[in-house]
């Protein structure tokens, strides 16, 4: 026997010996680690194989669909100075943009369920294409319209032929005429179903005119600033990159960059799922969190995404946000109807646990809980559906008060439309858009 395999079957004997008096160490002192809590989130991350091919399949449009909103209430952005000029380096940029992807560009005047070709987009700079005079008549919003326009071909099976959509954005306030967008719903889910996705850009312009809500009533008149919107649909990689470049020349004609947004809902209803990083008591101080506590017999270590928490005498409740750095104590809250509060093991029900307040900070989601029997404890779930988690902006510039200072500055439903766009682009059986999991005791 040489020296190393000698060495060997020492090693090989001192490893058994120690193998054996660690097991029996662990009989005397106890059970193994416990074990962390069930998985938090539930079911299977978007995009499935079939609909990213389905994106990536379609193919480009050769032409932009540019349609824009002839209705009075856009008629401020036509008014003389500020306005006047905003508004023409906004819809320059947007024919920019398309030349500089190599699309020609087709324009229309949209309203009362009509669409009129027009010569020039300088036709949409003068006051009487939104005042209804001279050529253009008096139109009410019309969305979906637009969308209602021939244009979607399907695949042919054993021809090759691919499925098509075409490009299309509308430049518009989106104050649809009582609320509806049940049309434009209708008929964008249509668009969707072909591959199609969704971009919608914000941005807010001068305005020196008569504001409207969506019941057509007149809520100021004077000088604002007033949100605008481009929705645009079609193939996927163009309407990355076409959005991208009318940014990036709006803000180089001068147009404000900082009030610009961009929402491409096919990457924020298949963004990760968000889940709890942060938990804090209300009030604070009165949680202690990160250690293993007891729940109905068993023992849980922190783990699977969930927030594990001891709560002390004081405490009312918790606080939980989806990303560190957030603060979650003396933020604004309210019932915005986001999220969904149940209790995970079937057989421990909710016993008085409620929301009491959410908000969107950074895009990112942050909810109050109410714990009103904390001596029983229990395991929670909070889940957002995908599609139904906002974009900060879109809470920010929804109307929901009339009686807001700033309304003015803001639009009817934008949050109810948003939302619903969104969820035309998830997939049965997906991951939610946020899971916060709680599970605490005294």
């Amino acid at each position: 026997m040489t020296y190393s395999s000698h060495n060997r079957l020492l090693l090989q004997r001192y490893l058994a010996t120690f193998v054996s008096a660690a097991g029996s160490l662990l009989l005397l002192t106890g059970c193994p680690p416990p074990p962390p809590p069930s998985a938090c989130v539930v079911g299977t991350p978007p995009p499935s194989n079939t609909l990213q091919t389905l994106w990536e399949s379609v193919p480009d449009a050769t032409s932009l669909e540019l349609a824009i909103d002839g209705s009075g209430s856009m008629l401020g952005f036509t008014s003389a100075g500020a306005p006047s000029s905003n508004w023409q380096k906004l819809i320059k940029a947007v024919t920019l943009s398309a030349a500089s992807t190599n699309l020609g560009v087709e324009t229309f005047r949209v309203g009362s369920g009509t669409i009129k070709p027009l010569s020039s987009w300088q036709e949409a700079t003068k006051p009487c294409f939104y005042q209804g005079c001279g050529a253009y008549p008096p139109v009410s919003s019309s969305l979906d319209t637009v969308w209602q326009r021939p244009g979607l071909t399907k695949a042919t099976k054993g021809k090759g032929a691919q499925e098509k959509v075409p490009l299309r954005l509308t430049i518009t306030d989106l104050e649809a005429n009582n609320g509806d967008i049940t049309k434009l719903t209708a008929v964008i889910k249509q668009h969707v179903a072909q591959g199609a996705v969704i971009g919608v850009m914000a941005l807010k312009l001068p305005f020196n005119g008569s504001v409207y809500n969506s019941n057509a009533e007149v809520i100021f008149k004077g000088k604002t600033e007033r949100p605008i919107y481009l929705l645009a649909t079609g193939p996927q990689r163009q309407v990355h990159k076409l959005l991208d470049e009318i940014k990036s020349n709006a803000s180089i004609s001068g147009i404000e960059a900082d009030s610009i947004q961009i929402s491409y809902l096919d990457r924020i209803t298949t963004s990760p799922t968000q889940t709890v990083e942060i938990v804090e008591g209300m009030p604070t101080a009165s949680v202690a969190s990160g250690l293993p506590i007891r729940l109905n017999g068993v023992t849980y270590r922190p783990g699977n995404d969930f927030a594990l928490v001891r709560l002390f005498p004081k405490a009312k409740g918790v606080a939980m946000a989806t990303k560190q750095g957030i603060s979650v104590t003396g933020i604004n809250t309210t019932q915005l109807g986001l999220a969904k509060l149940e209790s995970i093991d079937p057989a421990t029900p909710l016993n008085g646990e409620s929301i009491t307040g959410e908000a969107i900070i950074n895009n990112q989601l942050v909810v109050q809980i109410a714990l009103p029997n904390p001596t029983i404890g229990n395991a929670l779930r909070v889940t957002v559906p995908r599609g139904a988690l906002p974009q900060q902006w879109w809470v920010d510039w929804d109307r929901r008060d009339p009686e807001n200072p700033n309304s003015k500055q803001l639009t009817d439903g934008l949050l109810l439309l948003m939302s619903n766009l969104s969820k035309m682009l998830v997939e049965p059986g997906s991951t939610p858009a946020a899971s916060l999991c709680l599970m605490y005791s005294n």
